[in-house]
């Protein structure tokens, strides 16, 4: 009996490798093509990870949220961003092709606390379901494959499941503890999430009927989680939940992004694992040859699906506005602005950044230092736009139109629709 519990763990164990190496090997072909490193968000949060370090100060509260904003107020993420930026930017010496590559094995690993979370919580072949759906589907594998706050939600997800289905098993109270704790970590990254927070509040304390000093229990684990948000609040005045209610009274005029798909990344996976739940019980009644074979089906048909994601060469970033636009221009961009050396310039995309962020990221972590953002007394400013555009000169953008006078010095081909124009600031 002993040997054959040995071989089920072996069995299962090996099965688990073999998605671990499928949700690598399919993320990293043409990896580089579908990075995604967006000038306004992405950069945005590196360079404040790249501060972190630099300032060797702690902070209370992460980026800012670029959905909603109202007179000049807005709503700012958690720190547990910024210090997950930090980690992952560390181990991938700040360049953000290593480090979101890093990101997505790190989010490969996640399917070992998936799988056996799923299974104390739910049942193996619910948990097999699971790692197939997180392998393979289009949805979940693009959004495993960059750094952002919606990705590192989801990909921390397997250690929430993790910890649920250790609860079942134990019912130690430290764990339930650790389970609020850890929501509070993902709610820091992404305020959407208290919709999975009350669902799972709710299974506990309405469904399992936990009791009340468990009750307790839960929300201490939560306030320790999101601590950081409590202590800025304390110490400015409550600036977040001032906002919030700024929001609320003026809902119609709050300038708002519409819905994205993201918004849903983590609450399908939650739900998902909520469905299996309800149907466990006709899962469990299937034949084991008829559920491998299940399966399998399942598995061909969602492989086939990220293939159409991942084996053709894709023209441009995910997300890009600006379409043959991609990362590895962007660092040929920064290569050329290097090898220039010059002093006293500045940078300005015009496609879809006109502050260039990402470039601005890359002089500040090699230590290159310019006045990042004064665009009216810079001697020399580069120039990103479209092969063939003339008027380049006439963008509607300030840091274009307000380098007067001044004249054309170089052209570099970045690829076959987009160059680069070094241009120098004449004495009025």
């Amino acid at each position: 009996m002993k040997k054959k519990i040995t071989q089920e763990l072996k069995k299962e164990f090996l099965i688990i490798l073999f998605f671990i190496s499928v949700f690598i090997t399919i993320r990293s072909i043409h990896f580089i093509y579908h990075l995604t490193f967006m000038g306004w968000d992405q950069a945005e949060h590196a360079i404040a990870a790249l501060n972190v370090v630099k300032n060797k100060k702690l902070v209370l509260l992460g980026p800012r949220i670029s959905a909603v904003s109202y007179q000049n107020k807005q709503i700012f993420l958690g720190p547990a961003m910024t210090y997950l930026m930090v980690f992952f930017l560390v181990l991938g010496k700040w360049d953000p092709a290593i480090a979101s590559y890093i990101f997505m094995i790190f989010s490969g690993l996640m399917i070992v606390p998936l799988y056996y979370g799923v299974k104390w919580l739910v049942g193996k072949r619910s948990a097999w379901i699971m790692v197939i759906f997180y392998t393979l589907l289009p949805y979940y594998l693009t959004y495993t494959r960059f750094l952002w706050n919606p990705n590192f939600q989801f990909a921390l997800l397997p250690i929430l499941f993790f910890l649920m289905g250790y609860y079942q098993k134990s019912k130690k109270q430290l764990i339930l503890f650790l389970i609020s704790f850890w929501l509070g970590i993902l709610f820091q990254l992404h305020y959407q999430f208290i919709f999975s927070l009350i669902l799972i509040t709710a299974y506990y304390f309405l469904l399992k009927k936990e009791g009340l000093k468990k009750f307790l229990i839960f929300c201490a684990g939560f306030l320790a989680g999101v601590s950081p948000l409590i202590l800025f609040e304390f110490r400015n005045q409550f600036y977040l939940t001032n906002t919030l209610i700024l929001y609320a009274k003026h809902y119609k005029e709050v300038q708002r992004i519409g819905n994205k798909d993201h918004y849903y990344l983590s609450q399908s996976f939650i739900f998902l694992l909520g469905f299996l739940a309800l149907i466990n019980n006709y899962l469990e009644k299937i034949k084991v040859k008829v559920n491998i074979a299940l399966l399998s089906f399942l598995s061909l048909i969602l492989f086939l699906f990220s293939a159409r994601n991942t084996f053709i060469r894709p023209d441009t970033e995910f997300w890009s506005y600006v379409p043959y636009w991609n990362y590895p221009a962007e660092v040929k961009v920064y290569e050329i602005i290097k090898k220039e050396g010059l002093k006293n310039f500045n940078v300005t995309n015009q496609l879809y950044d006109s502050l260039a962020l990402i470039q601005k990221y890359m002089l500040m972590r090699d230590n290159i230092t310019i006045n990042f953002d004064d665009y009216y007394n810079n001697k020399y400013l580069f120039i990103i736009e479209k092969t063939g555009k003339k008027n380049y000169m006439e963008n509607p953008g300030y840091e274009v139109l307000g380098f007067r006078p001044y004249r054309h010095l170089k052209t570099w081909k970045i690829n076959d629709h987009f160059c680069m124009h070094l241009v120098e600031r004449l004495n009025k």
